[in-house]
């Protein structure tokens, strides 16, 4: 790589931290920090603890056992998947958003595949398993008590400017119109290799079988359903309350902002939704705040527990047959 794109790339990634670490200040600075302080100090540690565990299962463990199950017919063992789950969390905390995460699963498994294709849509369709999930999850807990949702709502007060529409759809024409024109432009010259990767892609669709997807969606609800036990813990050690099923819809969202390639792994982002969304449904904010930081505690503990599965992961070995 010539130095002025690795030049480009710390420039950007400098940005993105430090966007990030601005996002973060930006909390602290809407509450009081002494109360947050001892908010942090009081809290419960056994359940802390215990909302560790259930954040470890989920993020680790079990995301582990659905990586393994989509990946087995590569021959990737479930060590050998707990190793790349938590290198990939190392990873994923210096990249926007969890973009470098999902990239180091497609190299670490890639060479088991023998090929980038077939491991990169395996690798879609586990996470469009999981967003299902997990949205199935949050729409459940607000189909049950609609009513929350609309005294959750009550509370938010947002109007979308007069020009908004207009310029989103001059906007969004402008994107398809470009898209369709390179698309056009560059056709000839991909379409050989297209046409193989096409060819792979269908190899790796016809693999996923009705009993594989329904096992993954049920690791991936489990995933989701930790999550919402991991927050109500968290919440119960800072001497805080909330109902299950609006837990498990903050805790969809927060993980959604999180994915968004705006800092490295959501720093700041997937807080500040966090923090905001428990205040809504009447956490006092230095209580919200402290939840938010903590949840990021976990994160990086997990991230540091992958520097080690990073160095082993990244070991040569035999390129499996194709």
């Amino acid at each position: 790589m010539k130095p002025s794109r690795l030049s480009s790339i710390a420039w950007t990634g400098g940005f993105r931290l430090f966007f990030g670490a601005v996002l973060m200040l930006a909390l602290l600075a809407a509450v009081d920090l002494r109360l947050l302080w001892a908010s942090l100090l009081a809290s419960d540690g056994t359940l802390l603890g215990a909302s560790l565990v259930a954040a470890g299962t989920a993020g680790v463990v079990l995301e582990a056992a659905r990586f393994q199950r989509v990946f087995a017919q590569a021959g990737v063992s479930y060590r050998a998947a707990l190793r790349i789950t938590l290198a990939s969390l190392f990873v994923g905390s210096f990249t926007p958003g969890s973009v470098g995460a999902e990239a180091y699963k497609v190299y670490a498994v890639a060479r088991h595949e023998g090929g980038v294709v077939r491991s990169l849509v395996r690798l879609s369709l586990l996470r469009v398993l999981g967003l299902v999930a997990m949205l199935t999850a949050a729409a459940g807990a607000g189909l049950w008590k609609p009513e929350r949702l609309r005294q959750v709502g009550e509370r938010v007060v947002w109007r979308w400017p007069a020009v908004s529409v207009p310029l989103v759809g001059v906007a969004a024409t402008t994107l398809a119109i470009l898209a369709l024109a390179a698309v056009a432009i560059g056709w000839r010259r991909i379409a050989p290799g297209a046409r193989g990767a096409l060819r792979q892609a269908v190899e790796a669709l016809v693999a996923f079988r009705l009993r594989l997807v329904g096992e993954v969606f049920g690791l991936s609800l489990g995933v989701a359903m930790l999550r919402g036990v991991s927050l109500v813990l968290l919440l119960r050690s800072l001497g805080e309350r909330c109902r299950f099923g609006d837990l498990l819809i903050v805790a969809a969202l927060s993980v959604l902002a999180g994915a968004l390639p705006i800092s490295p792994a959501g720093l700041g982002v997937q807080e500040g939704v966090l923090a905001g969304c428990l205040m809504l449904l009447g956490v006092s904010p230095p209580a919200a705040a402290a939840a938010a930081l903590l949840n990021r505690s976990f994160l990086w503990l997990f991230a540091a527990a992958g520097a080690w599965a990073t160095a082993v992961t990244t070991r040569p070995h035999p390129r499996a047959p194709a």
